[in-house]
């Protein structure tokens, strides 16, 4: 179905594993575009039996979007009158 859609799946090696436990791989990154390039796994956190995944993007963002905002309780309505 990932390939029908034109998805691509970036995890593949296990990210859950408990003592002698079967390694499963249960944590997906999931996209339909290539801006993810690197999927790297670290330690678990804390008694988590989850790694944790470190991804890397090329996601850029423009900046904050500033909308002028008029404060209509400064107007000098009598002069303009």
């Amino acid at each position: 179905m990932l390939h029908k859609l034109l998805l691509k799946q970036h995890v593949n090696f296990p990210t859950r594993a408990r003592g002698a436990d079967i390694l499963m791989l249960l944590d997906l990154v999931i996209t339909d575009d290539q801006f993810v390039h690197n999927v790297d796994t670290l330690a678990p956190l804390g008694k988590s039996d989850h790694a944790v995944l470190m991804i890397q993007t090329d996601v850029f963002s423009s900046g904050p979007i500033t909308k002028q905002k008029f404060n209509y309780d400064k107007g000098d309505y009598d002069g303009l009158r």
